[in-house]
């Protein structure tokens, strides 16, 4: 089988996770290639604690690169232009493309409640338990 490529934009939570879960799944003759412009990863969250003292910027932030010791290329760029008809992706004025085979999806959010397990069903279409307190669930609109 030949070596394909999945191309994975943005370093974020979402990025991070797919690259890992990626890079354990596939064959290591596949690349997994992680790009973002930023040179490290800091959850949003930790952010509170910066604010209130307790950690400093480099106690809540990663650098990219550790992910090239599991097998996941970075590049570090400026996303300049994407092309999913050609799955294709313009970085820094390099072209970078992913196998044709390979997927080429983006997360869909809920027009409801802006959760993006659409796919998996969010919580809007899904049934729950209602108590008085609660509004009745929007269902159908995911």
């Amino acid at each position: 089988m030949p070596q394909q490529t999945v191309l994975i934009l943005g370093g974020g939570v979402g990025g991070v996770v797919a690259a890992n879960a990626l890079r354990r799944r596939l064959h290591r003759r596949h690349r997994v290639v992680l790009v973002d412009r930023e040179p490290s990863f800091a959850l949003a969250a930790s952010v509170l604690w910066i604010m209130n003292g307790t950690r400093v910027p480099e106690q809540i932030s990663r650098p990219l690169a550790r992910l090239t010791r599991k097998g996941i290329e970075v590049i570090r760029g400026e996303i300049e232009r994407i092309d999913p008809a050609r799955k294709q992706a313009v970085v820094g004025g390099r072209t970078l493309e992913a196998e044709p085979s390979a997927p080429w999806t983006a997360p869909r959010a809920c027009a409801a409640c802006w959760r993006t397990s659409v796919r998996d069903g969010c919580c809007c279409s899904r049934p729950r338990r209602l108590t008085s307190a609660q509004p009745p669930p929007t269902r159908g609109r995911c």
